[in-house]
């Protein structure tokens, strides 16, 4: 080959070797990406976890996510994107960024002003984003990462999701986006009444009368009276994705029908869902149900039941009331710790002694998706009647914080 066709084609093969370097850094900045958001979401697992802790402990949700460090997240860093960690890239809105870690994610739902955001003004954050929940309830962020395309959004609700720079645009279809705005949220929602001027949370409603599903199976044939019929107050199936629009988050491995638990025989059909105020289920569920037939006298009542957004341990968040046929009535207190708690089973949330009686323990496809160890359960306490000989009536069963929820009675 002459020396003139080979100096020809040194332009080729630096075009060609160029090509390969170019495409190989744009792989190997493919891959630190998803590097980057896998840690990234590991951390928005961690700090949801964190902030079910600190909302157990002090009824309420932090400030700032610095609020959790340390005796909830021990290393810093997992309050801040693993992006920042290594480029030193802050996140957007420094105006409402963390006080004690600027470089912490952004959190949604600080006390600070809006300011120039949305043109809020003096208008705090945490005050639009409770406003917001009364539209699509636990989907609004609590901490955002705009370091990644799209965007990571941990909603209220501890669903991880993506979207661009305005989430709101993902529910165009459900609201007008100038709904979400300060001016629309805080002028033209209406005060309802006897609310102090706030909006009710979505998923409240002050009857006992919600929607009956569909598809709750019939009574088991070998039933008695000692389990008691919840037929027609059940509200949500057990195969239903029935809390906030997690995926896959539902009762569907908890066997149907008559089933002995720690010794007591239930009958598992359906899930009677309450709401309190302090909680958004992304769904209408009642405060109370009242009403429940037992007819008959029992030394001892078995509850089956367990609760969402679990709350401090000692907190009263719920009540059954028991009328009897002479006219007393008795009230059964549930206490968050006692009786019940989460039915998300966080390993570092359980007691090994002296903690509410779980019974049953199962999986779903959202805490699998979830990992870190974490199930689903159910609890069992049981009441001591004051009055064997008296004739029940009938029971109510009262939400007063979180969002309990009750499978199965048994009298005995």
């Amino acid at each position: 080959m002459s020396i003139w066709r080979l100096l020809k084609l040194v332009p080729r093969y630096a075009l060609m070797a160029n090509l390969a370097t170019s495409m190989s850094w744009t792989s190997l900045a493919d891959e630190q990406a998803d590097k980057d958001r896998q840690a990234c979401q590991a951390n928005l697992r961690r700090i949801h976890e964190a902030i079910q802790l600190y909302r157990r402990d002090h009824k309420d949700i932090p400030n700032w996510l610095s609020d959790l460090v340390p005796q909830y997240i021990k290393d810093t860093n997992a309050i801040v994107c693993p992006v920042t960690v290594r480029t030193a890239e802050f996140q957007p809105y420094q105006n409402v960024a963390d006080p004690i870690n600027n470089r912490a994610y952004l959190y949604e739902f600080c006390p600070k002003a809006m300011g120039s955001i949305w043109g809020g003004g003096e208008r705090t954050m945490r005050e639009w984003k409770r406003r917001q929940m009364g539209i699509v309830g636990g989907d609004v962020p609590i901490v955002r990462c705009h370091l990644h395309n799209p965007v990571l959004n941990l909603a209220f609700s501890g669903r991880i999701y993506e979207s661009g720079a305005d989430w709101e645009s993902l529910f165009n279809d459900v609201v007008d986006f100038q709904a979400w705005s300060p001016d629309r949220l805080f002028s033209d929602l209406g005060a309802p009444s006897g609310n102090g001027g706030q909006p009710q949370p979505a998923g409240l409603i002050e009857s006992d009368q919600s929607p009956q599903p569909a598809g709750i199976p019939a009574r088991d044939p070998a039933s008695t009276p000692r389990q008691i019929d919840l037929g027609r107050f059940y509200n949500a199936l057990l195969t239903d994705n029935w809390h906030a629009r997690l995926a896959g988050n539902d009762l569907a491995e908890l066997p149907r029908g008559l089933q002995t638990l720690d010794g007591t025989r239930f009958e598992i059909r359906g899930i009677v869902q309450l709401a309190s105020g302090s909680t958004s289920l992304g769904r209408e569920y009642p405060t109370v149900k009242t009403g429940i037939p037992i007819n008959q006298k029992a030394a001892t009542i078995h509850f089956l039941h367990a609760t969402a957004f679990g709350q401090a341990d000692g907190t009263r968040i719920a009540k059954y009331t028991v009328h009897y046929t002479s006219g007393r009535v008795e009230e059964i207190p549930v206490i968050d710790g006692k009786d019940l708690q989460d039915w998300w089973l966080y390993p570092q949330m359980l007691k090994p002694e002296g903690g509410p009686r779980i019974v049953w323990r199962g999986m779903n496809n959202a805490v699998k998706d979830w990992g870190n160890g974490v199930k689903i359960g159910l609890f069992k306490s049981s009441w001591a009647n004051p009055a064997p000989d008296d004739m029940i009536a009938t029971l109510d069963f009262t939400a007063l914080g979180a969002a309990p929820f009750l499978i199965a009675i048994t009298a005995e």
